[in-house]
């Protein structure tokens, strides 16, 4: 089953979270699959700033600059992944 997450959102998903069972990938805007077979820790370090996300074409996404209303709420973000293979929660 798949589902849908915005990641960044200007009036349409620039960069979106496609869970298909225990598979995580990213697309863009343009329909391009632009990274596959990701874990949550990969989405967690995108989250962080640790690493960005490159479109396909050639726009570099980094969440943490990205205006709060265009990126989903943790909590949103939590609910999306938390049943994806491992336990996200460290405490």
């Amino acid at each position: 089953m798949k589902n849908v997450l915005g990641l960044i959102n200007y009036e349409g998903d620039c960069l979106k979270l496609v869970k298909d069972n225990d598979t995580l990938y990213v697309k863009d805007q343009y329909g391009q699959t632009v990274l596959q077979n990701i874990t949550v820790e990969n989405v967690y370090e995108f989250v962080t700033g640790d690493t960005d996300i490159t479109d396909s074409k050639g726009k570099v996404w980094k969440f943490a600059l990205e205006h709060k209303d265009a990126k989903p709420s943790l909590f949103k973000l939590h609910e999306f992944l938390k049943d994806v293979g491992i336990n996200i929660c460290k405490y």
